[in-house]
C-alpha cells in the first residue's frame, strides 16, 4: 500500500520554514527534521488505527480519526516551528 504521509510530513515542514520566511536554503535544512517524524508516525498511527478497526463503530471512525488527526497537526506544527 502507497501512502501519502512521507510526502505529507516533507511538505508540511518545508512550507512550515517558508512560511516564517526563511530562505530556500534554510527550508531545505530544515528536512533534517523529517525522519524524526517517520520515527513516531507508526506508534501513533498504529495504536490509533487498531483501536479504531477494533473498537470504534463504523459509522464513528472517520469522526474518531478526526479528532485524532488535532494531536498529529499539533506535533507536526511543534516539529516544524522548533528551532
Amino acid at each position: 500500500m502507497i501512502t501519502a504521509e512521507p510526502v505529507y510530513d516533507t511538505l508540511y515542514v518545508s512550507i512550515q520554514a517558508l512560511l516564517r520566511g526563511d530562505s530556500r536554503q534554510s527550508a531545505l535544512a530544515e528536512l533534517r527534521k523529517v525522519p524524526r517524524v517517520w520515527a513516531i508516525a507508526p506508534r501513533y498511527w498504529c495504536l490509533v488505527d487498531l483501536i479504531n478497526f477494533s473498537c470504534v463503530s463504523l459509522r464513528l471512525r472517520p469522526l474518531y480519526n478526526a479528532v485524532l488527526s488535532i494531536p498529529w497537526s499539533m506535533y507536526l506544527s511543534t516539529v516544524a516551528n522548533e528551532s
